[in-house]
């Protein structure tokens, strides 16, 4: 997520630049003065054409540039969500093996400061509760046969 605020920044910054030269005021041409000499008059419309042309131009760059970064962030967000994906993966296998403190282990560090969307929130939660619960109950398990053990012990 760090790598995406940057990439976010960029991002805006470019939109704003496209949005400013699209958005523009469009002038018309002004006529040229009647000076009696052409020589003028065409010399201001290649003028104007070369100006038009940068623009366009310039335009063209902002869009360009606009259409790379959101396909840097876009790729830069299906990284992440592949990586959040992997470490819920490895959390459930982990759990179905009954190592759940490893794979509370795994939730905390490598989704910690990670974006989630909605979905894997709520599936990140649940695998938690589900954690939390099977420890509980392997703690009460546990402690139900040490203490069978101790009366056992007592009673020889």
């Amino acid at each position: 997520m760090k790598t995406m605020k940057p990439l976010l920044s960029v991002v805006c910054v470019v939109s704003a630049l496209a949005l400013l030269a699209a958005c523009g005021k469009k002038t018309e041409p002004t006529p040229a003065p009647d000076q009696g000499s052409g020589a003028v008059g065409a010399a201001a419309a290649d003028l104007q054409k070369d100006v038009s042309k940068a623009a366009d131009q310039a335009k063209d760059a902002v869009q360009g540039a606009v259409a790379d970064a959101q396909k840097k962030a876009a790729d830069a967000t299906a990284a992440a969500q592949t990586q959040v994906q992997t470490v819920i993966d490895q959390a459930k296998n982990l759990v179905s093996t009954g190592k759940y403190t490893d794979a509370m282990s795994i939730l905390q560090q490598k989704l910690a400061g990670l974006q989630l969307t909605p979905d894997q929130q709520k599936l990140v939660d649940d695998l938690k509760a589900q954690i939390q619960k099977a420890l509980a109950s392997a703690a009460a398990k546990d402690a139900s046969k040490a203490a069978g053990d101790a009366a056992k012990k007592l009673l020889q």
